[in-house]
């Protein structure tokens, strides 16, 4: 008679000797009849498993323990999970296509009875020279009209308006003049949404 070592033969006499040399050693009868009785030896080459996966195997065996010993408790807590997972799904925002916005500063500069040309000169070459190192700027439009300046930045997205606000305010105050009849430069925030 002949034991499998895996895929190998392994005599009878060296079973004893293999179950004391290694706790390792499982062996099976294969065959029922007493006449065609062959053991398989099988060896167990991993190491044993680790304190966390018997921790887990622990904790599966006791939820199935539970879950078996009480069949309506488990019944009522599957039916809440799928409860509370179908409200949480159906109260989930989805957007294929966010809304992005824009944060705008838009600064308007009187000075009346000026032609166009004048302000531009006076009053919109030299805030744009004062502007242009505000950083996170992505765009900066001038328009002169009979008696007003008006300048509008627009920010990249994701600046925040309070801190471009401040960068905008120390930029105006680094114009050295303004024309002697010209007003305050006012300051409006704003933003602009873009479903992209």
């Amino acid at each position: 008679m002949c034991v499998r070592q895996g895929d190998y033969p392994v005599p009878v006499r060296e079973l004893d000797s293999l179950s004391r040399v290694s706790p390792n050693v499982l062996i099976r009868i294969s065959s029922s009849t007493p006449e065609d009785r062959t053991l398989t030896a099988f060896w167990h080459s991993r190491a044993p498993p680790a304190y966390n996966t018997w921790l887990f195997v622990g904790v599966i065996m006791n939820l199935t323990r539970l879950a078996l010993s009480n069949p309506v408790a488990a019944v009522v807590a599957v039916l809440l999970v799928l409860l509370f997972g179908t409200i949480a799904l159906v109260q989930l925002p989805v957007q294929m296509i966010p809304t992005v916005v824009i944060p705008r500063i838009t600064i308007t500069t009187p000075w009346r009875a000026a032609a166009p040309e004048e302000v531009e000169s006076e009053i919109i070459e030299a805030q744009e020279d004062a502007l242009r190192g505000v950083p996170g700027v992505d765009k900066l439009v001038s328009s002169a009209a009979q008696g007003s300046a008006t300048i509008s930045l627009t920010f990249d997205t994701g600046v925040p308006v309070d801190r471009a606000l401040i960068e905008v305010i120390n930029g105006l105050n680094q114009v050295q003049r303004y024309p002697v009849d010209a007003g305050e430069p006012r300051i409006e925030t704003g933003s602009s949404s873009i479903d992209s």
